[in-house]
């Protein structure tokens, strides 16, 4: 409960060990992407998908996130799409 103030398991957490692009250095990604399978399987069946196609956009979500990417904006959303793109 005391990470993100939420109630119930997420699908995906990111965290981001190099805030900004001096502390990133040579590396593009510094950081962990934690992934709960419960959850995940759950949304899949949900959504009409397959555990490793719900898997698989998850990771990318949170990959993007370790990018420095965030989607709270019209802005971010606009670049967050375009990272998505390149992934695809």
């Amino acid at each position: 409960m005391r990470y993100r103030r939420k109630r119930r398991p997420t699908n995906v957490l990111s965290f981001d060990y190099a805030h900004d692009s001096e502390q990133r250095g040579d590396s593009i990604i510094d950081g962990e992407v934690i992934l709960c399978p419960e959850v995940i399987r759950r949304e899949a069946v949900e959504q009409g998908e397959t555990y490793r196609q719900r898997l698989q956009f998850l990771l990318e979500h949170g990959l993007i996130h370790l990018l420095g990417l965030d989607h709270g904006t019209a802005l971010e959303q606009q670049q967050w799409e375009r990272q998505e793109q390149r992934l695809v």
